[in-house]
């Protein structure tokens, strides 16, 4: 579908792009990049009904609560594990699904994507059933995500305080979006996902938009050493790379919002024209 294609690219980039010191890129070793290639590719198979769901919405042929988005992340989720045996990163398959079905809403109100992201996200992840928003809590389930359904549990988020006070997808976004940037898309982040795709936006590469926007995303979370990441050899970034990652980190909680502002800004200006 030619409406999500810059959703599409923008997704393989994010992952494929090498200068993302402590994340995935195609020169990891091993067989994670592949098979995140593989789950990417099953995410995909879910974006063009995530934007169909959106345009549905908008001509007022579905009520929202009847979207599914949390149901259709979920399948997504649970598709990508069998398939892979590789637990998912739920923050690239919910931004994914996400942006794609507030891409067609916005494109069946004839509006463009960045100017009624706030609208189409209140609605569509503020006012959404309780229900569908237990069909996300069982995706994470589902996959043993650990560290997100940990996250919840210390928020004190159960399945009986989501049917008790309805929460909804964005509720459930603003928590997760501490520990996985995927889940950036709430309101409470919206301004910050609109600077990254400016970052982003300035590049006609989209790999180099990939490393500007993953540096800036790092540094705000305190890693200032990525700080002056741009026309730093990649002989230096693997060093930095090495050197994460023997202190422990992994950044892949980074890609989500990586992508999302890779996508905001591909939607916009694609393919990367002056």
């Amino acid at each position: 579908m030619r409406e999500t294609m810059p959703l599409k690219a923008s997704l393989i980039v994010t992952l494929s792009a090498p200068v993302k010191p402590g994340a995935l890129t195609r020169l990891t070793l091993g067989f994670e990049f592949e098979k995140r290639l593989v789950e990417s590719l099953i995410i995909l198979d879910y974006v063009d009904e995530a934007y169909y769901r959106g345009k549905l919405l908008a001509d007022g042929r579905i009520i929202i609560q009847k979207i599914g988005l949390g149901e259709l992340v979920s399948e997504a989720l649970r598709d990508a594990y069998r398939k892979t045996g590789l637990k998912p990163l739920p923050g690239l398959a919910a931004a994914a699904l996400t942006l794609s079905t507030l891409k067609g809403f916005a494109d069946k109100q004839g509006a463009g994507l960045r100017g009624a992201l706030r609208g189409s996200m209140n609605l569509i992840l503020y006012r959404g059933s309780p229900e569908d928003t237990l069909k996300l809590l069982e995706g994470l389930e589902a996959i043993s995500s650990t560290e997100h359904l940990s996250r919840l549990d210390v928020m004190g988020v159960t399945k009986a305080r989501v049917k008790l006070e309805a929460l909804t997808l964005g509720d459930l976004y603003e928590i997760l979006g501490e520990i996985d940037t995927g889940f950036w898309i709430n309101t409470k982040k919206l301004d910050k996902l609109l600077e990254y795709s400016k970052i982003a936006a300035v590049e006609k590469s989209m790999t180099l938009a990939v490393a500007k926007s993953f540096a800036a995303i790092a540094v705000e979370k305190g890693l200032r050493e990525l700080e002056k990441l741009e026309g730093t050899s990649m002989v230096e970034v693997l060093k930095i790379d090495r050197s994460l990652r023997s202190r422990g980190y992994n950044l892949d909680h980074l890609l989500g919002g990586t992508f999302i502002a890779l996508a905001l800004a591909a939607s916009e200006k694609w393919p990367w024209e002056v």
